[in-house]
């Protein structure tokens, strides 16, 4: 059962690592900037400090030897802004995905930020080879490339529109295999509306080639600018989480519960300077 879940999570890794993501059940492309947009629009990743760096540990279902951690950083240069991750799903001498992603964004104009980079995502499965199976590769590895719009209609409303996967690269552990696992092609568009400067809501359309649809929600309340509460709506399931932050650090709490495996805990801590 895990292995199976594993394996469906390897085709969406990218939307797992953040912790402020998951509290806004993933409504998040319109929402994220710096390096917590880095796994989620490579348009968000611009921010109005220098450098910024996160990390997130995630806390999986209470199966035991099954871990999830990332990390990313985004900062601006002269021409533009860089942002590089890591993320790590793996289940302990069993199975294991890796996803590591560069972005680049530029500024069209004050309100316009475009973005793209690629993805290459490094599949392994050690605890296979107990069977001696000849046509078992422990390892198989992909590339692809995404896409990314950000367009601050106002200093209210914010869109957003992600293409993801462009190129569907195949994934396959076995050489004898007819047909692999396509990492599918994936769009999202998204919104962000603050009607106050304290209070932000969030909701991203998510379609996988056009053939099917999921419709995402998020809501955040910040209290004496230091404090956030979250709550988000995800593939029918509830979210929600809370933050602590400053202007040079933020410590962030997610709560997610699976229908089949139980509850996700995450955990992330973010540095800007």
């Amino acid at each position: 059962m895990c292995a199976g879940i594993l394996w469906a999570a390897g085709i969406d890794i990218y939307t797992t690592p953040g912790t402020r993501a998951v509290s806004l059940g993933e409504a998040f492309s319109a929402v994220g900037s710096g390096a917590e947009a880095v796994f989620f629009n490579p348009a968000g990743i611009h921010t109005e400090k220098k450098f910024e760096l996160a990390a997130n540990y995630s806390l999986m279902y209470s199966v035991e030897g099954l871990s999830s951690y990332s990390a990313a950083v985004a900062f601006n240069t002269f021409l533009g802004a860089m942002g590089f991750g890591w993320n790590r799903l793996a289940l302990s001498e069993i199975y294991s995905e890796n996803l590591i992603v560069w972005r680049s964004a530029t500024k069209v104009n004050p309100n316009l930020y475009l973005g793209a980079g690629i993805k290459f995502f490094v599949v392994s499965a050690p605890g296979y080879e107990q069977y001696g199976d000849t046509a078992f590769s422990p390892h198989d590895a992909a590339l692809t490339g995404d896409i990314g719009l950000l367009w601050k209609i106002s200093p209210k409303l914010t869109l957003s529109s992600v293409g993801e996967n462009l190129i569907e690269p195949e994934i396959s552990l076995f050489s004898d295999s007819y047909e692999g696992d396509y990492i599918a092609r994936r769009f999202t568009f998204g919104a962000a509306w603050s009607p106050q400067k304290f209070l932000t809501f969030s909701a991203d359309v998510r379609t996988h080639r056009f053939s099917d649809f999921d419709i995402n929600f998020g809501t955040e309340v910040r209290f004496f600018n230091a404090i956030a509460l979250r709550s988000g709506f995800s593939d029918g399931r509830l979210s929600m989480g809370a933050g602590i932050f400053s202007q040079k650090w933020a410590f962030d709490l997610g709560f997610y519960s699976h229908r089949t495996l139980g509850n996700r805990y995450q955990f992330s801590l973010k540095l800007m300077f």
